[in-house]
């Protein structure tokens, strides 16, 4: 069985790429409430979908989840400079290798991360289990230098530069052997 794990899952547009293949577990994080619900409607299509109601970031904790006034975008970091200060609500969040642990996930053959502004909090959540990880992209809003970094300092190629636009970049990455 191969393991795949989402951060920022949202309503399950990107995860249904991996529901096709029945050999796939998908561990499919999302804190806000209305989306999540949607990942787990659609867990009862797919059974290896297991929708998970966390942020991922620096620490197992209850922190503030940031979002615009029309809820669509969402972070643990406050967001540009229209964030008043006032749009947020408090999620859980857990670290990677606190989640791995805890299920008992050995290896991730891919990881695909999706929070904005909090690439990097999410690939540090690793800790030593950045090892176990073979291959992922990451949805990059802001610093794409600093992840493209951090995802070389933890050993993986990474494979140049998607733009979606000019404030989102998609890193590819893989495990050098």
């Amino acid at each position: 069985m191969r393991t795949i794990i989402e951060i920022g899952s949202y309503t399950g547009e990107y995860t249904k790429k991996f529901l096709g293949d029945e050999n796939a577990l998908v561990y499919a994080f999302e804190p806000n409430k209305s989306h999540f619900n949607k990942l787990i409607t659609l867990s009862h299509t797919y059974p290896t979908l297991h929708p998970i109601p966390f942020a991922v970031g620096w620490g197992d904790n209850f922190e503030p989840l940031f979002h615009d006034p029309d809820d669509r975008n969402y972070s643990l970091e406050p967001m540009g400079t229209k964030y008043s200060g006032k749009e947020f609500t408090l999620t859980w969040t857990i670290r990677l290798d606190t989640f791995m642990e805890m299920y008992n996930v050995p290896c991730v053959d891919f990881l695909h991360i999706d929070a904005p502004f909090s690439e990097e909090a999410c690939l540090c959540s690793l800790g030593d289990k950045f090892k176990s990880i073979h291959a992922g992209s990451v949805v990059v809003y802001s610093m794409v230098e600093t992840i493209d970094t951090v995802l070389q300092d933890f050993g993986f190629r990474v494979q140049g530069q998607d733009v979606i636009d000019t404030n989102q970049h998609v890193l590819n990455f893989w495990r050098m052997l």
